[in-house]
């Protein structure tokens, strides 16, 4: 016996991967980040979340404690700080675990950019030459 009805799950399946649908408001769901833009942005409020989560007095110390919670070595917890390197989406909760979800959103929108504002940064430019 089946809950779920073959056409509505068959509906359901256009309406969330149909090509150039749109949300219930009328934003477009489709969305092409600019891979440097995107990647460089993050790894900054990062380092800014470590900063905040490991309070120290050099980047040594910040980088000593974000390496023994998150398990990784202190060479890897200093290249984040630098921005160096991205950290995986496990070191990220590790890190927003500890500084709670007020303060991290508040360092996600740290210079008070609208959704749209950090869509539009880090969004693929059409037409570049």
């Amino acid at each position: 016996m089946s809950f779920i009805d073959p056409s509505s799950l068959r509906l359901c399946f256009q309406m969330l991967f149909q090509s150039g649908s749109v949300y219930r408001d009328g934003r477009a769901k489709s969305f092409e980040a600019n891979r440097v833009e995107s990647r460089d942005y993050a790894r900054a409020r990062f380092a800014v979340m470590m900063v905040a989560a490991f309070p120290g007095n050099t980047p040594g110390e910040i980088a000593e404690a974000a390496a023994k919670s998150c398990g990784v070595s202190k060479r890897q917890a200093e290249n984040w700080l630098k921005c160096d390197s991205s950290p995986a989406f496990e070191h990220v909760l590790v890190v927003g675990t500890i500084l709670g979800i007020w303060k991290t959103m508040e360092i996600m929108t740290l210079d008070g950019r609208s959704r749209e504002d950090v869509a539009a940064m880090i969004g693929q430019r059409k037409g570049r030459s």
